[in-house]
């Protein structure tokens, strides 16, 4: 009654004005008197009211913040005259109906006063707690849909698997790349079901071996195949996910999209590699016109043989003309075999067989700019694992670089090529310390002017060169390092400025590879 009393003296139906009339009595001591008292000073309020009762009130908790206030009000109505008389003119009403109102109030025992204190402080925490886990479902909700569009807008593909190598969850771009319709469709799937079944085990026993090492696998290149059956080049990093108590509970992978960069790659070392053939067309003709000289002279006189009957020599004749023309096609199959496309593969090579195979091809080359060559191939070096191409196309970059740096200086010098099993790969562990192993050591040393050290800094970076523009686009060095590092070896320079050039690739050896015996290369022999 005394609330809806009031609430009439405001003089409006609307309830937001009425709170701010200054005349809703009964709100005004629920709010101003208590409730906003008991959340500012964070402690209960037990008061007497404007309309003759008592008031009581306990702040509602959310962790550390108060963010309301719970409150009733108790207590026998006044039955005073004057207090009754006071009351009616406030709340504009008769002091009659305030009597009336008293007397048919039925006093509550204070046991029931307490309890309903303690059942309000009860309600106050557990709305407290209500808020308090909303607001943490809402943070967590809001933190989830963040990583959401997080991991959805990086230009990486992302994905995680459980302990049994099945997807947990993925980002669209991996989605995409999979052939599944998003990342919801790829969780428990596995590589076996997505478009690259053909090297899911692959995929799989990197993935088991980060897990069990408890070792991240970074930067590392591989293809993939997409669901139209192009192929697709990514860089990869895979990390383990590790759960409380230090157990490995999955594998995390990132990768990049790198097809654009490796095609590139492919045309720029091609259009280097025609750099470098560029330079020994001149030796290829050289070289070409001895057997063709030979060719043409006994052609010609096979046909005045013939014309004279004389056949009797004729076979001997056929088989010299035979010979030139062997010697013609391997000379073009050398520089077509370093000059034109192909898809690398790994076989087991013979280092020593491949520096000679390539001091034969420059041996003109060598020799017209008064080059000697000395070596120390140790002829039963055991085989590596290599594309052969490559690995040829490493040791002719480097004899070019050499030979191209000591004209350039003086003229002529010697080109000291030497091949032996080494322990150590140069290549540094955890520790620091190279690592050991059975590896092949390879060096190819100039006496030319040496590398300034400040070149010598950046000698492998791609598109940098000393050299004048019309010898190569920079790519060379970069090169040779890019087909080493595949094959898991290092290459180094050691240098000197005014004192040449070495420079040492170390490649691991083939595993089961025994020693093999090879004729060594005498610089000047024919090819």
């Amino acid at each position: 009654m005394m609330d809806q009393a009031s609430r009439r003296l405001c003089g409006t139906e609307d309830n937001r004005a009425a709170l701010h009339s200054g005349k809703w009595l009964c709100h005004e001591s629920c709010w101003n008197d208590a409730s906003k008292v008991s959340i500012e000073t964070d402690h209960e309020i037990d008061i007497p009211c404007k309309g003759g009762i008592r008031l009581y009130a306990v702040p509602i908790r959310a962790g550390a913040e108060v963010i309301g206030s719970l409150n009733f009000g108790y207590g026998q109505p006044p039955q005073d005259p004057q207090k009754l008389q006071e009351l009616a003119e406030a709340y504009g009403v008769t002091a009659e109906q305030l009597l009336q109102l008293s007397r048919s109030y039925e006093s509550i025992p204070p046991f029931i006063l307490e309890l309903a204190k303690k059942n309000a402080r009860a309600a106050a925490q557990v709305i407290g707690d209500m808020v308090l886990r909303k607001r943490a479902e809402t943070e967590l909700s809001q933190s989830r849909e963040m990583l959401r569009l997080i991991v959805n807008n990086i230009p990486q593909h992302v994905f995680w698997k459980d302990r049994t190598l099945r997807y947990l969850g993925c980002n669209n771009l991996f989605a995409q790349a999979a052939g599944v319709e998003g990342p919801d469709a790829i969780v428990g799937k596995t590589d076996f079901d997505l478009a690259w079944k053909e090297t899911a085990e692959r995929y799989r026993a990197d993935d088991r071996g980060v897990m069990e090492n408890k070792v991240p696998k970074l930067n590392f290149e591989e293809s993939q195949t997409r669901p139209d059956g192009s192929l697709l080049w990514l860089r990869i990093s895979k990390v383990p996910l590790v759960g409380h108590g230090g157990q490995v509970i999955g594998v995390l992978g990132i990768s990049e999209d790198i097809t654009e960069r490796k095609q590139m790659e492919a045309q720029a070392r091609r259009l280097e590699r025609l750099a470098a053939m560029g330079q020994l067309l001149g030796g290829l003709a050289h070289e070409i016109r001895n057997p063709l000289f030979i060719l043409t002279g006994y052609l010609q006189l096979f046909r005045e043989k013939l014309l004279q009957q004389e056949y009797a020599t004729l076979p001997a004749n056929l088989q010299k003309i035979e010979s030139a023309a062997g010697r013609m096609s391997r000379i073009t199959e050398r520089f077509l075999t370093l000059a034109w496309p192909y898809q690398p593969r790994q076989e087991p090579c013979v280092v020593p067989k491949m520096l000679t195979q390539t001091l034969e091809f420059l041996g003109n080359e060598l020799m017209k700019n008064q080059i000697r060559v000395e070596t120390a191939i140790a002829p039963d070096l055991p085989p590596v694992q290599a594309d052969p191409k490559q690995l040829q196309e490493v040791f002719l970059n480097l004899m070019m670089n050499a030979l191209q740096a000591m004209v350039a200086a003086h003229g002529r010098g010697t080109l000291t090529v030497s091949a032996q099993l080494s322990a150590v790969s140069g290549q540094p562990s955890a520790s620091g310390e190279g690592q050991k192993g059975n590896w092949v050591e390879v060096r190819i040393q100039d006496d030319g002017p040496g590398i300034d050290p400040a070149d010598k800094a950046r000698l492998f970076e791609p598109f940098y060169s000393t050299k004048p523009p019309e010898q190569g686009m920079g790519l060379g060095l970069w090169t040779v390092r890019t087909i080493v590092m595949a094959m898991k070896g290092t290459v180094t320079c050691e240098t000197e400025v005014g004192r040449g050039a070495t420079f040492i690739v170390r490649l691991p050896v083939a595993e089961g590879g025994r020693q093999q015996s090879v004729p060594s290369h005498q610089p000047g022999e024919p090819s």
